[in-house]
């Protein structure tokens, strides 16, 4: 039976770095202290292992598999939210991937319900993804208690065609999680926060989704991580938001907040553009670049 509300609780803090037994400890205590005030819990992007691994990325892989093993090895409690966090995935031919693992919370422990690859792998600037991980191929979006969710991992919402093509299929929560660098000033906060907020505001109200941004926080390579992690609601306001920029390394802050499918139900009623997209026409644009656009602009 689908759950008309949900209680979700966003995990806003500072990975140890390189040390997933250590994160893993973490994750495991954390999950134990929100379990009687959250159905699902959501880590940011890499929370087992920090962000820049570079060389590193190998030593940290787990398949989903192992993983889920050590978390049941850990948990024996009957009542426990559901989880999305960040790890290496190692996968096909011992690829590693950026990936978020969505755990569900059965009788007898946890079990993989979906796993998202992240797809767009940034490499400008301070960012190197595509030299250490292999790319995602397709944007998911799977069935739950609570109805159909999908995921991101940071650069992949920065794409609004991910928006876009997890809303098609029927998405009424997306969740994104990042490891966002705080970078840009002259505004009140970081400028990459001014952009996430309105990237998500915009997402939630478009096609009246709610968005839960996870994003983590600390110091790792001299980076500062920018935080500010937040509900967005179908109507685009920010309803929710943890602090930016800085949470001491050995402590977390949590965002409990309870979506509810009505608010979802009155902003596609108010506002119906997801019931009046037409695919066919974008499809009929999407092939005619793929067949003109490259060629005449070689």
């Amino acid at each position: 039976m689908i759950m008309n509300k949900l209680k979700v609780s966003i995990i806003q803090y500072a990975p140890n770095y390189a040390d997933v037994d250590a994160n893993l400890k973490r994750h495991i205590e954390i999950i134990r202290e929100r379990a009687d005030e959250a159905d699902l819990v959501v880590f940011p992007e890499l929370s087992l292992t920090g962000y820049f691994l570079r060389d590193l990325t190998h030593r940290m892989m787990l398949s989903s598999g192992e993983l889920v093993k050590k978390i049941n090895d850990g948990l024996k409690k009957k009542k426990l939210p559901d989880v999305i966090l960040g790890f290496v995935e190692e996968g096909e031919s011992h690829n590693p991937y950026n990936s978020l693992i969505y755990l569900e919370h059965a009788a007898k422990g946890y079990k993989v319900k979906y796993i998202h690859r992240k797809c767009f792998l940034p490499t400008y600037g301070m960012f190197e993804d595509a030299r250490f991980f292999a790319p995602g191929r397709n944007l998911g979006v799977f069935e739950t208690r609570f109805g159909k969710i999908g995921m991101l991992l940071c650069e992949d919402a920065w794409h609004p065609m991910s928006f876009y093509v997890e809303a098609l299929k029927g998405a009424e929560i997306i969740v994104v999680c990042s490891a966002s660098p705080a970078r840009g000033v002259g505004g009140l906060k970081p400028h990459n926060l001014e952009h996430w907020d309105k990237l998500n505001s915009l997402a939630a109200a478009t096609w009246a989704t709610y968005i839960v941004y996870a994003s983590r926080t600390g110091v790792e390579d001299s980076v500062v991580f920018s935080g500010g992690s937040g509900i967005f609601n179908p109507a685009g306001d920010k309803v929710a938001k943890l602090q930016e920029v800085a949470v001491p390394k050995e402590k977390y802050e949590a965002l409990n907040y309870e979506i509810k499918k009505s608010e979802i139900r009155r902003a596609r009623e108010t506002t119906p553009l997801l019931r009046d997209e037409n695919l066919a026409l974008f499809s009929e644009e999407i092939n005619h670049l793929k067949l003109n656009y490259y060629g005449k602009n070689k």
